[in-house]
């Protein structure tokens, strides 16, 4: 089966959470074939937010390269990774792909970030696989925009988008560190729009909703309201994101038949979800796949 003919599983922010990530895979059916996981006619697509929080972080962050590189998967950075190649950035690695990887470990384990010391401490014996996996996350793409697959993991902005490809930016290149630590404009904040979901409003950095508020589930989130892309509509393919944090309650539930979060609260006692986008198939709840870590 070629890559035109794949499905693919739209997986929501893992955080590290290897046991559920691993648990989820195989309810997808997914085998592991040699370093990695892969299905015979889905590709996993990863939201962002891979890292942050969970017990097991350099594992997960091997598992997801080893299945990109395999083309198993795909993913998209979240604003967990911007945020930790920034960290980088500021502490003087501005030009990771040259720096000592003990450099690198120390720096992060040294760090008063314990997110960053754990990562740090699931490979202190391997600093050259943490600067690689490292080096590897500022190659990952912002967002994927194909005919049949949108993916970003925040929001869906059309002009951040297209102010992005205009100074080309794709991927968390030093520059792109360097514009959003400084908040150069216009760089700054299409970054803050498509990575953090948030904007200025009434002189603060909020987080915003870019979806009608009509689902009372979501409702309880109170974020600020940002109108959905003009050039976007119920008629057009969906866009697949994460990032939110979903309340789950009794169901899996859409957005709209164009907008499905996968983030369900993974990071915080919630389900790991995947959504299985079949190509030129309608949006359904009937699609979702989630799973817990078991209670006892």
């Amino acid at each position: 089966m070629t890559n035109s003919d794949l499905h693919w599983d739209i997986i929501g922010d893992v955080h590290g959470q290897l046991p559920l990530l691993l648990q989820l895979l195989k309810e997808l059916g997914y085998e592991a074939l040699g370093d990695h996981w892969r299905h015979s006619q889905c590709q996993a697509v990863f939201v962002g937010d891979v890292l942050d929080s969970g017990p097991q972080m350099g594992a997960t962050l091997q598992l997801i390269q080893r299945m990109v590189q395999a083309g198993a998967a795909r993913m998209v950075v979240g604003n967990h990774e911007l945020e930790l190649l920034a960290f980088l950035y500021r502490r003087g690695f501005t030009e990771l792909a040259e720096a000592d990887p003990e450099a690198v470990l120390e720096c992060l384990l040294k760090s008063l970030v314990s997110d960053y010391i754990r990562l740090a401490s699931d490979l202190s014996d391997q600093p050259e696989v943490l600067w690689q996996l490292l080096c590897w996350l500022q190659q990952q793409p912002l967002w994927i925009d194909e005919p049949e697959l949108k993916v970003v993991h925040a929001c869906w902005d059309t002009t951040a988008l297209q102010t992005l490809q205009k100074a080309g930016v794709a991927s968390l290149k030093p520059r792109v560190l360097q514009a959003w630590l400084a908040k150069e404009e216009p760089v700054y904040s299409a970054l803050e729009l498509l990575v953090c979901g948030c904007q200025q409003l009434d002189a603060r950095r909020q987080k915003i909703r870019w979806w009608p508020d009509a689902l009372a589930d979501y409702a309880q989130l109170n974020l600020a309201e940002k109108q959905a892309p003009a050039a976007l509509s119920s008629s057009s393919e969906p866009v697949f994101f994460g990032h939110y944090s979903l309340s789950y309650r009794s169901e899996l539930t859409v957005i709209s038949d164009w907008q499905v979060c996968t983030d369900f609260g993974a990071a915080c006692g919630g389900p790991l979800v995947a959504y299985r986008h079949r190509r030129q198939q309608p949006i359904n709840n009937r699609h979702f796949h989630g799973v817990f870590l078991p209670c006892c």
